[in-house]
């Protein structure tokens, strides 16, 4: 169990402007499972580009990365690569803007 007194505490986050949200918390969540959101991102952006991982093998080694078909899906359905991993699958998706959404619940 959490100790909420000892746990530090973060600068309080505020929604973009034009945000409709009608509750937010001032301090993270710490039950967000972030390795299944950052997955969860880059399979939604390959969906919404109708992009197979055979073809972001392919775009992957346009920029000198190479990786396999089996071992991109493995990495992928980890969620524990790295930001710079990330940040490569999405310039090779041609994904120019990230709307990784706001995960704070509505009540």
């Amino acid at each position: 169990m959490h100790d909420d007194a000892a746990a530090p505490k973060a600068p309080p986050m505020r929604p973009p402007p034009g945000a409709k949200i009608t509750y937010i918390r001032d301090d993270p969540p710490r039950d967000v499972d972030w390795n299944g959101e950052v997955k969860a991102i880059l399979k939604a952006e390959l969906k919404r580009r109708s992009l197979t991982y055979a073809d972001l093998v392919e775009r992957l080694a346009y920029f000198g990365i190479q990786e396999t078909e089996p071992n991109l899906r493995n990495k992928i359905s980890r969620g524990s690569f790295t930001a710079a991993f990330m940040l490569q699958c999405l310039w090779a998706m041609r994904c120019h803007a990230l709307n990784v959404g706001w995960p704070y619940p509505e009540d």
